[in-house]
């Protein structure tokens, strides 16, 4: 380790270069991530805070829940599940119009989420909300309007964290979903338990996680950040074995000189690994530093999360990629001839 450290004390400005870089992609990985579970969590959260494992929907729905139409008098509800209507609406709050999916379930439903304030609806004209629909300003008490109907919707419980689809969710009473949308049909039903349970044939039983996956769009916006952080750690691992390897040739001739006096391949590779650790370490904590500061100032409407595991994944990856791309300039150093490297015959 002290050859290292010397060695990086002697080509500062260097080694600052290539941590300077290290730190800057560092950061964007740990950006894009962000802002990918950030997406991800916005499709699926709703969903994720059932608790359920499994969904029955019909055979024609491809798997999508908003698609799925099941009358109840067809179709005879499977066991120990319970039902859930699902429908886009306008939702009219503040004299603002947002999006938002509703959501509608039997107020003993084991599906209802956990409130942060208020209590859950237990009458008709009573609407429990995410508080993403209005971070600023929601409150219990506040009245609001679905698709232009008439009749305002008082606001008595508040939920954090449910989104279906990147839209806030809104839990209305049966009735009301009836006098707005006109229709008693159920989209889905929903089960703790998982295995196979006899249900009508007009339905399948899929997983939660299937459900998710065929969210529109959810699926594709996943590879297509997976697809991006992959190239970035390939992207690392190169241009780091270029860098490293450009420096081992600069200095063939001292780690020569360094066998010839006696010093054994293994310190040198020894200092070589540790340059790649401190490097990738420093790199890596100034990216982490950056990252959490920039969370601190994103505004609520930026769909950032983070994940303390998928970062520790990332930093291990980024830091073992590091280290990969010092392989190549080790090998070179390996077969150093010290007579050779000395200018000697």
């Amino acid at each position: 380790m002290y050859l290292a450290v010397k060695e990086l004390l002697f080509s500062k400005w260097k080694y600052s270069l290539i941590i300077g870089f290290i730190t800057l992609i560092a950061f964007l990985i740990y950006f894009l991530s962000g802002l990918a579970f950030g997406l991800a969590n916005n499709n699926r959260s709703a969903v994720d805070n059932w608790q359920a494992q499994q969904v029955y929907l019909t055979k024609y729905s491809n798997k999508n829940l908003l698609l799925s139409q099941i009358s109840p008098a067809q179709v005879t509800t499977p066991a120990d599940s319970v039902p859930l209507k699902v429908n886009n609406a306008v939702t009219e709050i503040n004299k603002e119009k947002v999006d938002s999916t509703i959501f509608s379930i039997d107020s003993d439903s084991f599906i209802k989420p956990e409130l942060s304030t208020g209590r859950f609806i237990d009458k008709s004209g009573e609407v429990v909300v995410d508080r993403s629909i209005d971070p600023e300003n929601i409150h219990v008490g506040q009245k609001l309007k679905l698709n232009g109907h008439q009749e305002q919707l008082k606001v008595v419980g508040i939920t954090d964290d449910n989104r279906y689809n990147t839209l806030p969710v809104i839990y209305v009473d049966n009735s009301d979903y009836y006098a707005i949308f006109g229709s008693r049909n159920i989209n889905g039903f929903i089960t703790q338990k998982a295995g196979a349970v006899k249900t009508d044939s007009e339905l399948e039983r899929i997983s939660t996680n299937t459900l998710i996956n065929n969210i529109p769009g959810y699926s594709a916006q996943v590879q297509t950040f997976t697809l991006m952080i992959a190239s970035l750690f390939i992207i690392v691992g190169f241009i780091i074995a270029i860098f490293m390897y450009i420096l081992t040739l600069e200095k063939l001739s001292i780690y020569g000189t360094m066998r010839a006096q006696g010093i054994s391949t293994r310190r040198i590779v020894s200092s070589l690994l540790w340059q790649a650790l401190i490097i990738g370490l420093t790199g890596v904590g100034i990216a982490l530093l950056a990252n959490w500061i920039t969370m601190l100032f994103l505004p609520a409407t930026v769909p950032f999360g983070a994940n303390p595991w998928l970062i520790l994944i990332f930093s291990l990856g980024l830091i073992g990629a590091i280290i990969l791309g010092t392989i190549f300039s080790i090998i070179k150093v390996v077969k150093i001839d010290p007579l050779e490297a000395v200018g000697g015959n």
